[in-house]
């Protein structure tokens, strides 16, 4: 996951289980995934002040991209994957 100021969180993918693991719990981050259509959503704790931030967005030929948002309404693009 790419957020602001190029920070990266490492997560791997289960395809079977629809699942993202992340073994670092500090950020907090949750990611979820709706097959059907394609459509993506989580949160993450914003590595700038520790606040909750969430995103949301689409997968894509095998990656996902969209936004993330926060409280104080700063917003930026998210990139994950590929897949």
């Amino acid at each position: 996951m790419n957020l602001p100021k190029e920070v990266d969180i490492p997560v791997a993918f289960n395809p079977g289980k629809l699942t993202f693991t992340n073994p670092n719990k500090v950020d907090k981050l949750s990611i979820n995934l709706l097959p059907l259509t394609g459509a993506l959503s989580g949160t993450f704790a914003n590595p700038d002040n520790g606040k909750p931030s969430t995103f949301k967005g689409l997968i894509v030929s095998g990656a996902g991209y969209g936004y993330w948002s926060a409280s104080d309404k700063e917003t930026g693009p998210i990139s994950l994957g590929p897949f």
